[in-house]
């Protein structure tokens, strides 16, 4: 995925408070495939995170694979972007690996 597009879903981070989320979506530009990678870089706050995707297309279908714990899931472009992925991590310091493929 030489030619990614890059989007950073964490929200700004305070110089001074932890932030529980670090998320960084490369996304092919034919809307195609995705890697996410999804970190829990403290415990303050919820352990799920609710992803929503920015360089899928909604109108396509979509597996997507959780590396770190093993899962699948198929989901519709439009579930994607409207509903998002929940990755739960439930402890510091840990990460999740999305890879999403169109059907």
């Amino acid at each position: 995925m030489a030619d990614s597009l890059v989007y950073h879903h964490t929200a700004v981070l305070p110089m001074m408070e932890p932030s529980p989320w670090v998320v960084l979506e490369y996304a092919a530009t034919n809307k195609t495939k995705e890697v996410v990678g999804v970190f829990r870089t403290s415990q303050t706050g919820n352990s799920v995170y609710k992803f929503e995707p920015r360089g899928l297309d909604f109108s396509k279908n979509y597996s997507i694979h959780f590396e770190s714990s093993g899962g699948v899931v198929e989901m519709s472009g439009a579930q994607l972007l409207q509903e998002g992925v929940p990755v739960r991590l439930d402890d510091n310091l840990t990460s999740e690996l999305l890879v999403i493929d169109q059907r």
